[in-house]
């Protein structure tokens, strides 16, 4: 069977409409905790994925909505409830074959809109 690329985790940095690093998104799995993206604001509030809907988006990663299954922290992300991803740019796989062991980055980008019930 020929080796293939998968996924690992999700990372990137999240930027406000003025461009300034309001926080960060990541993978469980890069830091100890249960697999899964979390996104989580400098002010320490994070927010974990659950039940996702995703849709294909030919040549990007998936277009995605998901409930957020937990929150911690008292700031920006405390109090979301689903996370939007509508918009997606690159992100896919790299084209031809890989080693064993090897990671490589793929850049992407996405907007995010993050719900909070009322």
């Amino acid at each position: 069977m020929p080796l293939a690329w998968k996924l690992h985790a999700p990372g990137g940095i999240l930027l406000d409409a003025s461009g300034a690093n309001v926080g960060s998104h990541y993978g469980g799995v890069d830091r100890g905790l249960p697999p899964g993206p979390y996104w989580e604001s400098k002010m320490g509030a994070a927010c974990m994925r659950g039940n996702p809907a995703s849709v294909t988006n030919a040549g990007s990663i998936a277009l995605l909505r998901l409930e957020a299954s937990d929150t911690t922290g008292a700031g920006v992300f405390s109090k979301v409830s689903f996370v939007h991803r509508p918009r997606t740019t690159g992100g896919v796989a790299p084209t031809g074959g890989c080693d064993a062991g090897k990671q490589t980055e793929v850049p992407y980008t996405a907007k995010y809109y993050f719900y909070a019930k009322q």
